[in-house]
């Protein structure tokens, strides 16, 4: 069972970050959907680009919070240090900005 209060174990931080994380990208993704769906020229594939642009979010956010789950595990686990649920929460909303960010500036950096 994922203890949270006080994360202090390999899988408590990795799920509750993983978890944040994919949801909260989920969320703007599928934001992002709903506005497409309505400046968008309409078609009549128009009502589903919510619902592709969740799922697409969804992925998306699953895969990058894994990935940055592991990391933030392994320096927390090392450091033998606590996370808290705001603490993973907080976190979380920091990465999701963060892509949000990289997304809108892709041409840019060229990443």
């Amino acid at each position: 069972m994922v203890n949270l209060e006080h994360s202090n174990t390999y899988f408590d931080i990795f799920i509750s970050i993983a978890f944040w994380v994919a949801f909260l990208v989920g969320g703007v993704y599928f934001l992002s959907g709903i506005l497409a769906s309505f400046s968008v020229k309409k078609t009549k594939f128009s009502p589903f680009f919510p619902v592709v642009t969740t799922i697409y979010g969804f992925v998306i956010g699953l895969f990058y919070g894994v990935i940055s789950s592991i990391i933030l595990t392994a320096v927390c686990v090392s450091a033998n240090l606590t996370l808290s649920w705001y603490q993973s929460f907080l976190c979380s909303v920091v990465l999701t900005v963060v892509h949000i960010i990289l997304s809108f500036f892709q041409d840019i950096l060229q990443i």
